[in-house]
């Protein structure tokens, strides 16, 4: 290229200072000292230069596309000329609640799809022209608007200028589905039965978005901040950065062997497309409500998650028949007030409620029972924690030995019993019905 002075040399200067700093970014990637790494670098080093980066991507611009959203990723075979593909900025996104490709911001990559076999030398002649700044703007912008200086920087005829200029543009001359792409006819209007109150939507793939997940995804779970902190966990260590987790990721390879065909950013990730899960939600009730219309607390408190896992796990203890130990009583003890702790637990949500609810004639409880729930009920029999103590260990014996296999009897239904009431007497402050 011929020898420049002024604006032009200025310009031509920071190409090639962005194309180094590429290079730059990239060799760093590279890890270790093997002849693979070496050879691996050599390439990166024989591709990242200039002016050949301008000549290799210049031979295939009509047959990329540079996307946000692609088709091919849904679909392989349609052609880039005969389907849309959009480029739509991140940041020109309208801002909403639900996370999309408008949270990318300015900072975001851009994909190329079209022709696998030279997606990347499209792709690397777009990224110097968007990265490359000169005087505020980059240099895409810049040959746009038709800045002569650019032009001449770039050693270009006005004709292959406005080609290059039109590097971002659209390939596919009108907008465009495929027979073989994913369409949905939304209803516009009122009327279903009327064909033209439908509008067609043609989903495309967020792949600008799903980069940005992989690269996240993998700092995560491989970067070197995220393996020390791992590591001071196994040594049970303190680590100021935390511990992400995604569980029930799945992951779904787009393009088979051949993930350039899909486009570029996939190639760079080995067609890895990752899914978060998209379970339908456990409902769970947090709303605490009074206990009418039943006659026990043990018919809600025995159906919560907690108590019905307890109970599980000490009938299987005591149905392995253990030994008569120390160690055997002190595993069922554990179980067993893990319980008690729920039916603490249990009581303190229900004491939330506004007090005397049990008073109304919908509420069926027990006295002993009301006293335990209600912060102050009428009627309050004076030993309601023994009268309460045994019908909780009338409950979970009745829970333990619902199998032929395990009988439970008048031993284990003292056993319960003084557990709760020990339990009840340290709680005793809490218990009072006084506000």
């Amino acid at each position: 290229m011929p020898n420049l002075s002024g604006r032009p040399a200025d310009i031509r200067q920071q190409i090639h200072h962005a194309v180094q700093q590429r290079l730059a970014a990239l060799l760093d990637q590279v890890k270790g000292s093997d002849a693979a790494a070496e050879t691996r670098r050599a390439a990166l080093r024989e591709t990242w230069r200039w002016p050949q980066l301008l000549d290799e991507g210049m031979k295939y611009l009509g047959q990329v596309q540079l996307a946000t959203h692609l088709v091919k990723a849904v679909h392989p075979d349609p052609p880039v000329r005969s389907a849309t593909n959009l480029l739509v900025r991140p940041q020109e996104m309208p801002a909403l609640q639900e996370v999309g490709s408008h949270v990318l911001g300015e900072d975001f990559d851009l994909d190329a799809t079209g022709n696998g076999a030279v997606n990347k030398k499209v792709a690397d002649l777009a990224a110097v022209l968007m990265e490359t700044r000169f005087e505020g703007r980059s240099l895409l912008a810049r040959l746009q608007a038709n800045d002569a200086d650019v032009v001449t920087a770039l050693g270009m005829e006005a004709e292959q200028a406005a080609l290059l200029a039109d590097i971002d543009g659209p390939r596919c001359p009108t907008p465009a589905s495929h027979r073989k792409l994913k369409q949905l006819y939304w209803l516009t209007g009122t009327d279903p039965l009327d064909d033209g109150q439908y509008h067609l939507l043609a989903p495309l793939y967020a792949t600008s978005l799903a980069h940005r997940v992989f690269k996240r995804f993998r700092a995560e779970r491989f970067g070197d901040a995220a393996r020390q902190a791992q590591e001071a966990r196994k040594a049970r260590q303190f680590h100021d950065r935390p511990i992400r987790s995604w569980p029930g990721m799945a992951e779904q390879n787009l393009g088979g062997t051949k993930p350039q065909n899909i486009s570029q950013l996939n190639s760079e990730r080995r067609g890895s497309n990752l899914l978060l899960v998209s379970l339908p939600p456990q409902w769970r009730s947090r709303d605490v409500v009074p206990l009418l219309q039943t006659e026990t607390l043990f018919h809600r408190f025995g159906w919560r998650p907690e108590v019905r896992r307890g109970v599980r796990e000490l009938r299987r203890f005591l149905a392995t028949q253990p030994p008569q130990i120390k160690d055997t009583r002190d595993t069922r003890d554990d179980l067993a007030e893990a319980l008690t702790d729920q039916f603490l637990l249990f009581a303190a949500e229900m004491r939330e409620l506004p007090p005397g609810w049990s008073d109304v004639p919908e509420c069926r409880l027990p006295d002993c029972e009301r006293a335990f729930l209600d912060r102050r009920p009428t009627r309050i029999p004076g030993d309601w924690p023994r009268e309460l103590a045994g019908r909780y260990a009338n409950w979970l014996n009745a829970q333990l030995g619902s199998t032929d296999a395990l009988k439970m009897g008048d031993a284990e239904h003292a056993h319960w019993r003084r557990d709760l009431l020990e339990a009840l007497a340290d709680h005793k402050e809490e218990l009072t019905h006084v506000d």
